[in-house]
């Protein structure tokens, strides 16, 4: 690659992080229906032709948007980290809803993934990246999940797939009343029942 392409590819990865990142808003205030092209395009600064050069559609758009959250760097680092091996699993829990799933940009990303319910095509562009970046959420949480027995594995993991449920789920309460305080006490109620299932099966 020489000096002039690296450069126009710099300048094409900094215009779609831009396009991505005004869906992104879009999304969070507005919700899929409200996402038009042309909202983008005055959120992102950015004329519609450069636009639909990256995305020629709505589809490829969203697929795109849903693509730039899934792959960006989880702020949960610490839960792998040597200093906090030992986090309770209640912390790390927590950590997972302060970090991921309580912020702007997971409301975008639900979003999309409610739309993809019944859009198959968009559901399609985006399945696989979902469930690796699922995978990648799991692996932080269960470090040590290879050396458990089968059922144990299958129990952590169901365990986790009902936690996700239940976070997504205070998420999309919060938009019918659901006070951030009350989302709180549901959580941590939730995490006295069934902290001591994960700390007796990851034992």
């Amino acid at each position: 690659m020489n000096q002039e392409t690296g450069k126009q590819e710099r300048k094409s990865q900094r215009a779609r992080e831009a396009i991505c990142e005004a869906t992104v808003t879009c999304l969070a205030e507005r919700g899929y229906a409200e996402t038009s092209i042309s909202r983008v395009v005055e959120n992102a600064g950015v004329s519609k032709g450069a636009l639909q050069h990256h995305y020629p559609s709505k589809e490829a758009l969203m697929a795109s948007t849903a693509s730039y959250l899934l792959k960006r760097p989880l702020r949960l680092a610490d839960l792998s980290s040597r200093e906090t091996s030992k986090q309770s699993i209640r912390n790390r829990l927590l950590a997972i809803w302060d970090s991921l799933t309580n912020t702007r940009a997971y409301l975008a990303l639900l979003e999309i993934l409610i739309a993809a319910r019944t859009d198959k095509l968009l559901h399609a562009r985006i399945a696989d990246g979902l469930q690796a970046s699922i995978k990648e959420i799991d692996a932080h949480f269960l470090p040590h999940y290879d050396e458990l027995e089968p059922q144990a594995r299958e129990d952590l993991l169901l365990l986790m797939t009902a936690n996700r449920c239940l976070m997504r789920g205070l998420l999309i309460e919060e938009q019918y009343g659901l006070s951030k305080a009350r989302q709180r006490q549901v959580l941590e109620r939730w995490l006295d029942l069934v902290v001591p299932e994960f700390e007796s099966q990851a034992g």
